[in-house]
């Protein structure tokens, strides 16, 4: 019997030919060809020639529905050409007669795996999901029948119901809490306005504090200059007490007069002039020089008495610079009127008159000048803290002695004119305090 010829046959999916000793090897014999291998290339060339992803994890949750449409599309083309390879038909039962190659079957094969792994995954991820999306279907049902609870509302309304009355108490909280962001948000533009009234205060605040700061400084300036120009008045003050405390120190009336009235029985000396009641031949003792004595002592107290301004004696006034002898007003009030009557005595000898011929001076001017000197002592001694004259005056007597009762030619006058010459000494040898030149 003649040995039988066979057709090469093709692989539909590579267009690969065996060999005819694999072919007889393996005793592979196919059916004829019953759709041609662009068919089933198109059913294939997405499903196992690229696959441009890895398997899903169980933690993925964005896969979407587009993908996994994808996905299940190649499977069913592999499915499809699983059934073509295998010979399995729905519109007939024919065996299929395509030929595939061990590397395409390879090649479907890793592709089911790798798809098989793809779906697998994916079925992981929405049964998660599904689990998910019951435990928050039951949460919203919990939080429905806690409201129910609370609202005081049917547990028997049907679940759609109570959604929807939940979703108006939702609606209506949600309407409350947008009122309230709106007086909110009217409060919030009202603490703005408080707020820039604050910051125009806090400005107008600024600016009063900065003025005071300045009237401050200014004060301060002031304050020093005060200080400054009180000490320098302080020190001057100072100066000036010194300088009067130095002047009290001085004896003023002793500079113009020198009053020597020792006793070693001479005539008492004023400016080197003899003091004396009545002149003396023998000791060339003269009128003139007794005037010019007596004028030197009415300087004495007329001069000290400048020095007390609150010293004024009513009825005796002292002459010291008229010529040719000093002179003594006395004013007297007689005993049947009001009227006073003012006098005036020479302190000496009137020597153009030429009548006066007495050797003596006249003993009214005497006790005038006494009258008028123990009225300053008196004023010193009780104005001051100074030590009484060394002889006691009264207006009318000195050292006991009353000088009215003294008759004109009586020695006591000697004494009587010593005694006023040492009061004098005393008189010339008080320092000037400050109130006194004040």
């Amino acid at each position: 019997m003649a040995e039988s010829t066979t057709a090469p046959r093709f692989c539909s999916i590579c267009t690969h030919q065996p060999s005819s000793k694999s072919s007889s090897s393996n005793g592979n014999i196919s059916s004829p060809v019953k759709s041609g291998a662009r068919e089933f290339n198109n059913r294939l060339d997405t499903s196992f020639v690229n696959v441009p992803y890895s398997p899903p994890t169980a933690s993925c949750r964005d896969w979407h529905g587009s993908e996994m449409y994808e996905i299940t599309r190649r499977m069913e083309k592999m499915l499809a050409a699983i059934d073509d390879m295998g010979g399995i038909n729905d519109e007939s039962d024919r065996v299929s007669e395509q030929y595939y190659c061990k590397s395409c079957l390879d090649r479907i094969a890793d592709a089911l795996d790798e798809h098989s792994s793809i779906l697998t995954s994916e079925c992981r991820t929405y049964d998660e999901a599904a689990t998910r999306e019951e435990e928050r279907v039951d949460s919203i049902t919990g939080a429905v029948s806690k409201l129910a609870n609370n609202f005081n509302v049917d547990s028997a309304v049907d679940e759609e119901n109570a959604v929807e009355w939940a979703l108006d108490q939702f609606n209506l909280e949600i309407q409350a809490l947008t009122q309230a962001c709106k007086e909110q948000t009217n409060e919030i533009e009202m603490l703005k306005s408080l707020m820039q009234e604050q910051v125009q205060r806090s400005k107008v605040i600024s600016s009063q504090e900065e003025n005071a700061f300045h009237e401050l400084n200014a004060l301060d300036r002031d304050a020093y200059n005060f200080t400054e120009e009180s000490h320098h008045i302080g020190n001057m003050c100072s100066s000036v007490f010194t300088e009067i405390d130095s002047l009290s120190r001085v004896k003023l009336i002793s500079i113009p007069f020198h009053i020597d009235a020792s006793q070693n029985g001479r005539y008492p000396l004023i400016n080197n002039l003899r003091l004396a009641y009545r002149t003396n031949e023998k000791a060339n003792l003269n009128r003139e020089e007794i005037n010019a004595a007596w004028v030197q002592a009415a300087q004495l107290v007329a001069f000290t008495c400048g020095l007390y301004p609150n010293f004024h004696s009513s009825l005796i006034r002292i002459i010291p610079l008229s010529y040719p002898c000093a002179k003594i007003q006395m004013l007297t009030t007689p005993s049947d009127g009001d009227v006073k009557s003012k006098h005036v005595y020479n302190l000496g000898w009137d020597l153009q008159a030429g009548a006066d011929d007495k050797n003596h001076i006249p003993t009214i001017s005497l006790v005038a000048f006494l009258s008028l000197f123990s009225e300053l002592a008196s004023h010193i001694s009780s104005a001051s803290n100074y030590e009484a004259p060394p002889f006691e005056m009264t207006r009318y007597s000195i050292d006991g002695a009353d000088v009215t009762k003294l008759l004109d030619t009586d020695p006591a006058w000697s004494s009587v004119v010593y005694c006023i010459a040492r009061n004098l000494h005393w008189l010339s040898k008080l320092p000037v305090n400050g109130p006194c030149i004040l």
